[in-house]
């Protein structure tokens, strides 16, 4: 039957439910491990945000941001540096591995942190601001985005007793510091050459969190839990590739003047709209819940449509995709593990895909089976 694929999302769907229910609590006290190793923009938002909201919940210790970036958005920078700043629990921020950079934005990045440190061959600055293709920003919008950095940086730095000199100068002068340098400047707090020498060389030592309240890390045997992204993080990473929203913009737009000049053909308005959502989403133009929604409505409507069509099955797998997407969109963007609450919602979006299917079924059996059935006589005079 055509509309086979509806229970095989369904399926699908609740794989991913339990998958994502299946994810391991670290232990009260742990030091949690993230990684920002990625350009800084939505992505990297919503990855240190879950991150330290976990650590959070879960009564961590520490979290530690392993730091190596090129840079990225100014506003994901800010919005970066605001979750690290609010974190109720102490945020240390390393660049490394060797070979390592905090450059630009990554600069905000580490000095946000409560203690901030260096591997060895690694460095940290070049913060002037430019536009996406790596121009300078002239005139008085230049002027406008330059001292508004400067003061941003000044105020990050004030806010841990750093240099705030050299902040500045980073921004203006596209500064750049090593490791001993950025020590003996009062850029970063230490030095250390691995998690465990960072962790040795912070154990002891007071912090105070932006709501007042004085901590002593206690983190030389805490044990440590590697927090990496999840697998919607991942996917929407790749969909926020340049080159793949290039690729996505362009089948959204020939899908759909395709169909415009053959209607009827189904496959590429589908496609089309699909890949539309898609590039929207990896954009940060939608949302998540946004485009799951969007999704979600798409399919369903896809399904609904292929019990009035002739469309050989192409709506209804188009539905079925699209129905999946939206379901694994719901699933991921919240933290990795399950709360009552987004199991109830899960199940009751698969209520509504089910409810969905089976009147698509029932409007497909009773074109088939309870149609109206038309007598014709023979022509006079006619013989057998």
């Amino acid at each position: 039957m055509r509309l086979r694929a509806g229970p095989l999302a369904l399926a699908c769907a609740a794989l991913l439910v339990a998958a994502s229910a299946c994810t391991e609590s670290a232990a009260p006290g742990s030091v949690h491990i993230l990684t920002a190793d990625t350009p800084v923009g939505h992505v990297l938002v919503r990855y240190i945000d879950r991150g330290i909201d976990r650590a959070e919940s879960e009564g961590a210790a520490a979290v530690v941001i392993r730091v190596d970036t090129p840079g990225g958005d100014i506003d994901s920078m800010r919005a970066t540096v605001g979750r690290i700043e609010q974190a109720n629990v102490p945020v240390l921020t390393f660049v490394t591995p060797p070979g390592a950079r905090a450059a630009s934005a990554g600069t905000f990045i580490v000095m946000a942190g409560h203690i901030a440190a260096m591997a060895p061959g690694t460095s940290i600055g070049a913060a002037t601001p430019v536009t996406a293709t790596g121009d300078d920003v002239g005139g008085a919008l230049g002027r406008k985005v330059e001292n508004d950095t400067v003061a941003f940086a000044r105020a990050v730095a004030e806010q841990h007793g750093r240099n705030a000199d050299w902040a500045e100068a980073a921004v203006r002068d596209a500064a750049s510091a090593t490791p001993s340098e950025a020590a003996a400047e009062h850029i970063v707090d230490l030095e250390a050459s691995s998690i465990l020498e960072l962790l040795a060389a912070a154990h002891g030592r007071s912090v105070r969190l932006l709501s007042g309240e004085e901590l002593t890390l206690d983190v030389r045997e805490a044990p440590l839990y590697f927090n990496d992204r999840n697998a919607y993080e991942r996917a929407l990473q790749i969909l926020g590739d340049p080159i793949v929203l290039a690729i996505l913009i362009a089948v959204g737009v020939s899908g759909l003047a395709i169909e415009m000049l053959n209607p009827g053909l189904f496959l590429p308005a589908v496609v089309g709209i699909t890949a539309t959502i898609a590039s929207l989403l990896g954009i940060g133009s939608l949302l998540p819940t946004e485009a799951a929604v969007a999704l979600l409505v798409f399919g369903i409507a896809l399904l609904a449509l292929e019990g009035f069509t002739g469309s050989g099955g192409i709506l209804g797998s188009g539905g079925a995709i699209a129905v999946v997407l939206a379901l694994s969109i719901f699933v991921g963007q919240g933290s990795t593990e399950i709360d009552l609450k987004r199991l109830l919602t899960m199940l009751g979006l698969a209520l509504l895909a089910t409810a969905t299917i089976a009147a698509v079924g029932v409007v497909a059996i009773s074109r088939s089976y309870l149609s109206r059935t038309e007598r014709s006589e023979p022509p006079r005079g006619a013989r057998l």
